[in-house]
Parts: C-alpha cells; structure tokens; sequence
C-alpha cells in the first residue's frame, strides 16, 4: 500500500485540505492521525490552522479557508484541489466556495458531521461564552445557516456529505447537505478523530473518478 501511494503522482493526487470543526478548548483540533493517514496514501495535506479568533465566527472562518486555498494552489502550482471538512469545518468551507467564487478550483467537497440543518439548541448549551456566536451559527434557523442553504451549490465541485448513524452531537439527517450525494457510515462524531477507518471510508469517496 505504501509502495502504491507513493507511485501516485501529484496531478492523480491533488492537495487535501481538512478543515477542522468546532472545538471547545483554547487548543486545536486533534487532527494530526488524519494528516498521517491521507499523507501515507500520497496526498500533500494541509490543515487549515485552528485561530482562537476565527473559530468564534463561522464566516471569518470560511474567510481564512479562502484564504488558505489561495495560498495552497499558488505554492503547489495546482489548479484545484480538495476539501474535508469536519463539523462546523464543513460548513466554513461551503461558505468559503458559496462567497469567495472558490468552486472552479475545488474537486471534491467532502464534509463529515457536518450540521448543514443545524444542531440542537443542547449541543449549542455546551459551547463556551468565548465561542458564543459560533454556537448561535450552529442553530437551525440562525442567520448564518438560512445563508448557507440560499446560497446553494455553486457548480464545479463534487459535493459529498456523510452522516454518521452513531453521531449524537450531529444527528445524521441534521449533516445531509441537500443537492449533495449522501452517505452514511457506522460511526460516532468523534471517530473522525480517533479511527483509521473513517478515513480509509473518506477516502475512497474522494478517489471515486468524477461521474
């Protein structure tokens, strides 16, 4: 498999940037066993930075996103690349496509957890006052979320969303992104994080030949 991925080349393979979610600590996001899992499988992976300050507001989020892939493309010499966005990461980089004309250099849009309908107003309870207005993003008829759904799916990309049937933070039906292909897995919220096989699962949606 290691010999596999690194035949690969770098236009079959092209960036991969993850966009972490919501995290109530003033720490980031665990994510570094997915950078080593998709970099293993010949990906260059990027991680868009935690930012105590852009996490209290989703929009400045999806700003920084934009940013980044800007960044990305310019470095590498890349014409598109794709997204993974986790949780409330989904939701920055579907805005940051949506606002920022970004969808003629994205391949893939690839979101799991992520609550394109909302959460309910217990997860939102256990947000910090520091991330208040994140939080109040997160609820199903806040701005933001009206927003996002009139914005639609711009054309370009390939828009996947998965559900996990085990997620209690986001129920499955609330990370269904509409327009987009849906998928569920076995799997908890939290497991992004911690299970291999979440990623093994990923990334064969991200590897499927557009169709």
């Amino acid at each position: 498999m290691a010999d596999e991925a690194k035949r690969r080349s770098d236009r079959d393979q092209p960036p991969l940037l993850i966009i972490g979610g919501f995290y109530p600590l003033l720490t980031p996001m665990p994510l570094g066993k997915a950078r080593r899992f998709f970099e293993r499988h010949g990906r260059r992976v990027h991680i868009l930075p935690h930012g105590i300050r852009s996490m209290r507001d989703i929009r400045l989020r999806a700003k920084c996103a934009a940013e980044m892939i800007g960044d990305i493309l310019s470095e590498t010499g890349c014409d598109r690349l794709d997204i993974l966005g986790f949780s409330m990461g989904g939701l920055a980089g579907l805005y940051a496509i949506q606002r920022s004309g970004l969808a003629g250099q994205v391949r893939t849009f690839l979101t799991y957890g992520s609550p394109y309908q909302g959460v309910s107003v217990s997860l939102a309870a256990l947000a910090t006052v520091y991330y208040a207005k994140a939080a109040r993003q997160l609820l199903p008829e806040s701005d933001f979320l009206r927003e996002l759904r009139a914005g639609g799916l711009p054309p370009g990309p390939r828009y996947i969303s998965v559900s996990g049937l085990n997620d209690w933070l986001c129920q499955p039906e609330e990370a269904w992104l509409s327009g987009a292909r849906h998928a569920y897995l076995e799997s908890s919220h939290l497991d992004f994080l911690i299970k291999g096989e979440i990623y093994r699962q990923l990334e064969v949606f991200l590897l499927e030949p557009p169709g």
